[in-house]
């Protein structure tokens, strides 16, 4: 139970960067997050979905670029009480974190290029067949 008040309390604690509660920026990050995920997986069409997660993983790592940028050099401090119930090292969570968000950025952009390409691909050979007088 000790632990359970201790994690209530640093969620009051300010974000560093924005200067609000940890719990008022998770609640906002979650709600963006649950909003892109149900976006790619409930729309009615996937076109949307590739620029969605290349953008929240171009936050999530312009947000980890500020925090090194004004001295926030180590993990957060409320990720402590997650790893101790995971029994992992801080560090451990905190590459993994970084694991994850290298795989949505790569991801992210490599399927948005695939995509510019295979379009680009497209319109150029409706453009051959139109030189060649040939209708689509």
């Amino acid at each position: 139970m000790h632990s359970v008040g201790r994690i209530a309390g640093i969620l009051d604690d300010p974000d560093p960067l924005f200067e609000i509660s940890f719990r008022h920026v998770f609640w906002m990050s979650g709600a963006v997050e649950a909003i892109v995920a149900a976006t790619c997986f409930l729309g009615k069409t996937q076109e949307y979905a590739p620029f969605l997660v290349a953008w929240l993983a171009t936050d999530f790592m312009l947000y980890r670029i500020a925090l090194l940028v004004i001295g926030c050099h180590r993990p957060c401090h409320w990720l402590g009480n997650l790893t101790d119930a995971l029994h992992i090292s801080p560090q451990a969570a905190d590459t993994a974190m970084r694991v994850v968000l290298a795989y949505l950025l790569v991801g992210g952009y490599a399927t948005l290029f695939w995509l510019w390409r295979q379009k680009r691909k497209m319109l150029s050979s409706k453009h051959t067949m139109k030189q060649d007088g040939l209708s689509i």
